[in-house]
């Protein structure tokens, strides 16, 4: 029960069961159990907690195999507590995987880049998994320039083949570059290995292609897509919406309606940048006006910021100032029917 809570995300159930175990009698954690604790420990960041386990695991003379022992030092990497991780590690004399995973996953969570990749360098047969934690990690700090074709071209090198998971991560560093040229050399791979319709991949291609200009190979991807998720149409949307498609762009959100899929904040926000393109700001205000109720979204302050800044940009401050005058208007009207 306690590992089923733990690896379904119910930390808090986890937690509650683990201390009815402590109060009952004849029964008693082994290092199964304490791992798992330590696991929803970990993911709630619990430090107090996760340590005041460990604690209890050192004094009942638990034996500190390799499992206990990783799950001490990836509760202590996710809270934050890195040195003491480190110091774990270097005194394991058995490491395997995940002990290596668990501490690079640390440094990159709290964004100490060089000390994640140094250890990766360290590790004697990385498997794909920890390669994948790797290329996702450095996307998400931002390390665009590692990431791309070149590491993805080291690992085929060592004889690994990417899978969906890799080519998501690499699309998104590719994306951030507007790399055309590499967009496609990962397209051809997909495509070869069957990741085509895999909808993180097809999203990135289609984000891709249309941050490089490429409206056509974006819609190409998204018509050979066979499972139509938000993600897809947002990605199609906002490609078009970049571009200053903008009719298209409100097609296409038609046409997701037409289909069934409900929209995003993030769908939203392209199609009011459409709206703001063709200096539509009455569409604008109307789909604000009904954001919250018919798609059960509450306007943010991105939504208004997106139409304003494309109208500036564009050169049409009467337009920019007549939409700002609308949204005061309507929330003014909502305040005085909300004081009747």
């Amino acid at each position: 029960m306690i590992s089923g809570y733990s690896h379904s995300g119910y930390y808090e159930d986890c937690l509650k069961l683990y201390k009815l175990l402590l109060d009952a009698k004849n029964l008693r954690p082994d290092s199964v159990t304490v791992a798992n604790v330590l696991q929803a420990c970990a993911q709630k960041e619990d430090l107090v907690q996760g340590m005041e386990i460990q604690k209890f695991s050192i004094e009942n003379n638990m034996k500190m195999d390799v499992l206990v022992c990783n799950a001490i030092i990836a509760m202590h990497a996710k809270c934050g507590s890195l040195d003491y991780a480190r110091e774990l590690f270097e005194e394991m004399s058995e490491k395997d995987e995940v002990t290596y995973g668990s501490l690079i996953s640390g440094y990159l969570a709290h964004g100490y880049v060089e000390k994640a990749i140094d250890l990766f360098r360290k590790m004697e047969s990385p498997s794909l998994s920890t390669w994948n934690g790797l290329i996702s990690g450095l996307t998400q700090n931002k390390f665009h320039e590692i990431v791309a074709i070149d590491l993805m071209r080291e690992m085929q090198e060592l004889g690994f083949r990417p899978n969906s998971v890799t080519l998501s991560s690499v699309l998104s560093a590719l994306s951030h570059f507007s790399d055309s040229r590499g967009g496609k050399e990962v397209h051809a791979y997909a495509i070869r290995n069957d990741y085509e319709d895999n909808i993180y991949v097809a999203t990135g291609m289609i984000d891709v292609y249309g941050k490089s200009g490429l409206l056509l190979g974006a819609r190409r991807v998204f018509d050979r897509s066979r499972h139509r998720s938000v993600m897809i149409w947002t990605s199609i949307i906002a490609a078009h919406a970049a571009n200053g498609e903008a009719n298209h762009a409100l097609d296409l959100f038609e046409d997701m309606l037409n289909y069934g899929s409900k929209p995003d904040t993030v769908t939203l926000t392209s199609v009011l940048t459409a709206c703001a393109y063709l200096g539509d700001t009455d569409k604008a205000c109307e789909i604000i006006e009904v954001m919250c109720d018919k798609y059960g979204i509450q306007p943010v302050a991105e939504h208004y910021a997106c139409v304003v800044k494309v109208l500036t940009r564009l050169g049409k401050e009467s337009e920019a100032a007549d939409f700002m005058s609308k949204m005061s208007m309507m929330f003014s009207t909502e305040a005085t029917v909300l004081q009747c």
